[in-house]
């Protein structure tokens, strides 16, 4: 089973957009037995439909995701940090424990992954943002380990 949504690429979280594929009949059918008759809404179709349209959008998205991933990921291994590799429009690292609140005290918010399974303190994933954004970010991570 594929799963994808609309919610982070067309940035549309709150329409509740996606889709699975599957070639799995059987598993396909006994779906079909427990989905409402109208599972997704007027609205989001509407907005998925538009969505799909925008071929030049999501080029110029995965574009700037793509160019802005490697400079953060770059950046923060220069500020000592241990990144992970990601091909995801979020770059997951581990750097000094008290990133978060230091952050959003500052008007950023990171994700603080402590509570995974396996993790602890001092573990991180951050969005992949504009340039701008993340020259703001990364001047507080500096400032943070300095």
């Amino acid at each position: 089973m594929i799963l994808k949504a609309f919610t982070k690429l067309y940035a549309m979280p709150g329409l509740r957009l996606g889709y699975g594929i599957s070639s799995n009949m059987e598993f396909l059918a006994q779906m079909r037995e427990v989905s409402q008759p109208w599972n997704v809404s007027i609205p989001a179709q509407m907005a998925g439909i538009a969505a799909l349209r925008e071929i030049e959008y999501v080029d110029n998205s995965l574009e700037l995701i793509r160019k802005e991933r490697a400079y953060l990921k770059d950046e923060l291994n220069k500020l000592g940090f241990r990144v992970f590799d990601s091909k995801a429009n979020y770059i997951f690292f581990q750097a000094v424990a008290g990133l978060t609140p230091y952050c959003f005290e500052r008007g950023i918010l990171i994700r603080d992954c402590s509570n995974y399974r396996g993790l602890g303190d001092g573990y991180y994933r951050i969005a992949v943002r504009n340039h701008h954004e993340n020259l703001q970010l990364l001047k507080i991570l500096e400032e943070a380990v300095s």
